[in-house]
């Protein structure tokens, strides 16, 4: 596995969702960063997320919280066709959200969006 680059905002590359209805998180390019964060803090501070279903993309990507259900929709905050962009930002308060705490699904194994954060 990588290691994260550096700067802001700070690329996380393209996140695959390997098995439909199998949530992944968006760092799951980088398990060193999640077990550094699980170990340290259970935190990857973020003021904005951006995710960016590929064009490439045959059915649609999914955007959510850590127990997110797709089939019901529990847990969705957004769902993109190929080459839709979503993003959360916090407009008064300086890294919010939890990058750990937010997961990619698909309806079909294989799709990718392309995502990213910022810290302030």
């Amino acid at each position: 596995m990588p290691t994260i680059a550096g700067g802001n905002p700070t690329p996380l590359g393209l996140v695959t969702v390997a098995a439909a209805a199998t949530p992944v998180t968006l760092t799951a390019n980088f398990t060193d960063m999640e077990t550094l964060a699980n170990r340290l803090t259970n935190r990857v501070a973020a003021k904005a997320i951006f995710v960016q279903a590929l064009n490439a993309n045959t059915q649609k990507i999914y955007v959510g919280k850590q127990n997110m259900v797709v089939s019901t929709g529990v847990g969705v905050l957004a769902e993109l066709n190929a080459g839709e962009f979503w993003s959360i930002n916090s407009n008064d308060a300086v890294n919010v959200f939890n990058v750990l705490d937010f997961r990619l699904d698909a309806d079909v194994s294989g799709e990718k969006a392309r995502v990213s954060f910022l810290r302030q």
